[in-house]
């Protein structure tokens, strides 16, 4: 049997939260729930993670010690940024940094996560 891809969820909305868990799991994921960024980067440091699908907002109020363990994880971890519409940091998508609306549709999470996460899993292993 394969290994289930390990996608950690951030989002200190709860709704939010469990509604991207559900989806996850029913896109046959394996989702790893956090509310905060420090609780996210104690999970980056003590697992081998996919991809993370966080809130902008966490990332701007994140510890010193919550972004550099985010830093360490950026060069081989996917990372899907939740925003409200519009709102991105600077910089391009890439194969390991997608952009998605707070809470993402369905279709839009799906089809992130195959352009994000499906190429970059599969080809490593």
């Amino acid at each position: 049997m394969a290994r289930q891809v390990r996608v950690l969820v951030v989002d200190g909305d709860l709704d939010a939260l469990y509604y991207v868990d559900d989806l996850l799991s029913e896109l046959g994921y394996y989702p790893i729930k956090a509310t905060t960024a420090d609780d996210a980067a104690d999970i980056i440091g003590a697992l081998t993670l996919d991809a993370i699908v966080i809130d902008l907002d966490l990332i701007a109020t994140a510890s010193e010690a919550a972004l550099e363990q985010f830093a360490r994880a950026r060069d081989h971890t996917t990372v899907l940024i939740m925003g409200r519409t519009g709102a991105r940091p600077d910089g391009a998508e890439s194969p390991l940094r997608c952009f998605l609306e707070h809470p993402p549709a369905p279709d839009d999470l799906a089809a992130a996560l195959e352009r994000c996460v499906a190429a970059p899993v599969r080809s490593a292993r």
